[in-house]
């Protein structure tokens, strides 16, 4: 709560990614359930980035603002339409019901309000992942301490001080850890994990990202034959099947329902482009190694938040790499033995193994898939932002993690750094001269 506090409170202007129509959508849920395609904005979305602006890219006009007189929809973002109509109204739902307190009881406005039920899904995350933790063989101590560097990174700040459906990624990829842990060492909650991944995609399609990954982790893990005795090959093709197709038949049953007008805006965004084969080539390397810093540029940042990111990104991708190369052999000589019960340990191993390898070729061939299904869903293909892939961030810290769990010095570096990370994106990391500008 005190992360997104302080950072929401520094917001004088709306975020760059799609603030604008997220409040539209925001302020209009309660009343309509969802928006409509090439539906033109409404008065107080179009009044509040008259009064504020957008950071980065419009500056206030204050011959608009509170004068209850707006300009026309040429003055406005996307030929002034609300381009958030693919989004069903999961999140908003959510969170206008959860901002609704704080506006009766702290007399916040609706943006303001909004803003801080980010807290909500943050805490969200940091639980799953916590538990995530433990089950993957942390201390009570670590798994506590762990999650501080979620809360406090790059990615987060972009995603929960904001009004945005990016706030449903680090809940949606923790969730599916979770769950997927829980399932893959108990053979329980497995009705959990379709459920999970129908959800998490309805709330924001690019959240299919840490489905894949985790469908990726059960299949390996069925091929090792690590998992537990009474999970059948049966139940496994089950379980898979519906974790993919689920989400499909949703999106597919939401294209058909949600909301469409006789003579809508156009809402053209003039980012989409040819899709082509060089295209998808070009967003095969998009994801790996971005986890931490999704979002907006990190240079926009001071030095101490670039270098926060850059490390604690570092660090994850050397903890997928070394799990792979750790425990990737000895789970194969393991797993052939299939008479010989498998002690916790290397079942902990072969688990880290098959996340490892879900997060390396999710990230890899993502892009490529995501775009696709972009396409396939009406939204055509643009360069895809590295933010899309925020819900493998708690996923991959998870692995980063547990290796550092397993040695003293890698306990003893989460157990300061993580703190630490949490202090300089609480007090001063996003804030202050961003790096090449003046003073």
């Amino acid at each position: 709560m005190a992360f997104v506090g302080v950072g929401a409170a520094q917001h004088t202007s709306l975020s760059p990614i799609d603030e604008y129509v997220y409040i539209d959508y925001l302020a209009k849920v309660g009343s309509q359930g969802a928006v409509a395609s090439g539906e033109a904005t409404g008065e107080f979305a179009r009044e509040y980035l008259d009064c504020h602006g957008v950071q980065y890219a419009l500056e206030p006009r204050p011959e608009f603002c509170g004068t209850g007189v707006s300009g026309t929809d040429a003055d406005y973002p996307f030929g002034g339409a609300n381009t958030a109509d693919l989004y069903t109204p999961i999140y908003f739902a959510i969170t206008r019901v959860l901002a609704q307190p704080l506006m009766t009881l702290g007399g916040m406005d609706l943006v303001a309000a909004g803003r801080l039920v980010g807290a909500v899904w943050l805490a969200a995350a940091a639980v799953l992942l916590a538990g995530s933790l433990r089950r993957l063989g942390a201390d009570r101590m670590l798994s506590v301490a762990a999650p501080l560097l979620l809360i406090g990174s790059l990615p987060i700040w972009w995603s929960t001080t904001f009004v945005t459906t990016d706030a449903t990624a680090p809940v949606a990829g923790a969730a599916l850890l979770y769950v997927t842990v829980r399932w893959a060492q108990s053979g329980r909650g497995a009705w959990m994990l379709p459920t999970i991944a129908l959800v998490a995609t309805l709330a924001k399609l690019q959240n299919l990202m840490a489905v894949a990954a985790c469908a990726i982790t059960l299949v390996v893990l069925a091929w090792r034959r690590s998992l537990p005795e009474a999970v059948t090959t049966r139940r496994v093709v089950t379980v898979l099947g519906s974790m993919l197709i689920l989400p499909l038949i949703g999106q597919g049953v939401w294209s058909v329902l949600r909301p469409k007008l006789a003579d809508p805006l156009s809402g053209a965004q003039g980012i989409t482009q040819p899709l082509t084969g060089d295209a998808l080539v070009r967003e095969v390397l998009k994801f790996f190694g971005s986890y931490t810093t999704s979002g907006r540029d990190p240079l926009l940042f001071n030095a101490p938040g670039y270098l926060v990111a850059t490390v604690l990104g570092w660090a994850i991708v050397g903890g997928i790499l070394a799990a792979l190369v750790l425990y990737g052999p000895r789970v194969v000589r393991r797993s052939e033995v299939s008479s010989v019960t498998p002690d916790p340990e290397n079942a902990r191993n072969s688990l880290l193994f098959a996340l490892a390898l879900g997060v390396l070729i999710v990230s890899l061939l993502g892009g490529p898939l995501l775009v696709a299904a972009l396409w396939l869903t009406g939204q055509g293909y643009f360069p895809l932002p590295t933010r899309y892939a925020l819900s493998l961030f708690p996923i991959a810290l998870a692995i980063t993690v547990t290796l550092c769990a397993r040695a003293r010095a890698g306990r003893v570096l989460i157990l300061i750094g993580a703190p630490v990370a949490f202090v300089c994106g609480l007090l001063f990391v996003f804030t202050g001269t961003p790096l090449g500008s003046g003073s």
